[in-house]
């Protein structure tokens, strides 16, 4: 079983990978994302988090 901590920084994660991409790729187009690979995989990232 998990230690409530542990439990608490994971949260911590995914709130901080919703502000990440609420503050940075909010304004991304899908064609930026298409273009730009490393744009692509940060976003894909913080996606990985949040899930």
């Amino acid at each position: 079983m998990r230690a409530p901590e542990a439990d608490r920084v994971r949260l911590l994660h995914i709130l901080d990978a919703i502000r990440e991409l609420e503050e940075h790729a909010s304004m991304v187009t899908e064609d930026a994302l298409d273009q730009d690979a490393m744009l692509r995989y940060a976003v894909v990232k913080l996606i990985e988090v949040i899930g």
